[in-house]
Formats: structure tokens, sequence, C-alpha cells
């Protein structure tokens, strides 16, 4: 497990929490059986993204039918509360930097 933090993030955000939820698609080795290769995982998550809009339920409905993360895949890709620095980066400008409610990425 490698240990990653944002410094720059965590003094931009100190005192910050969010919640967020996520879709990942793993690679095609992923032993979840949900993995594919890279452009067809980005033109899968395009389309759910353009199938979810920001609906919560939709999104929580995706995440469970096709997230390769076992942590999150059960419970609509929810990963909690968190502070900033956490998460890798890009996943972490989105969750302190970007409009609150809306599906963002990949």
């Amino acid at each position: 497990t490698r240990l990653f933090f944002d410094l720059g993030s965590m003094i931009r955000n100190f005192g910050k929490k969010v919640t967020a939820s996520h879709i990942l698609i793993g690679p095609s080795t992923s032993v979840t059986g949900r993995g594919m290769l890279k452009d067809d995982a980005t033109a899968k998550l395009l389309q759910l993204k353009e199938e979810i809009g920001n609906d919560p339920e939709k999104f929580a409905a995706a995440a469970n039918e096709f997230s390769s993360c076992r942590a999150t895949n059960t419970k609509g890709g929810d990963l909690g509360e968190f502070g900033p620095g956490v998460m890798v980066g890009p996943f972490d400008k989105v969750c302190f930097e970007e409009e609150v409610g809306v599906v963002h990425g990949p």
C-alpha cells in the first residue's frame, strides 16, 4: 500500500470535509471481472455519465453494477467522509474545488 498525501490540498482546504462517491473501472485483469481496457473503460464511463446525469440514485445503481472497486461497489460507490489531500490528486481536486452535486470525470 502506498501512503499518499497532497500537502498543497491539505493546506488550501484545511478543516474541510467532503463525502464523495465514485465508479472505478479497473484493468481488464481485475479480479472483480468488471475491468476493461483503458479506451473501453473511458467510453463506458462517458456513456454512464450521460445516462446518470446528476441523479444520485442512478449513480449508485451504476456503481453497484459496473464499478471494480470492491470496497464501494456494493455501497453505490460511496467513499464516505474524508479530508483534503487523502485521495489521488485529480480526484481530490474535483472533490474540493469543483461544483457539488455534479458528476465529474472521467
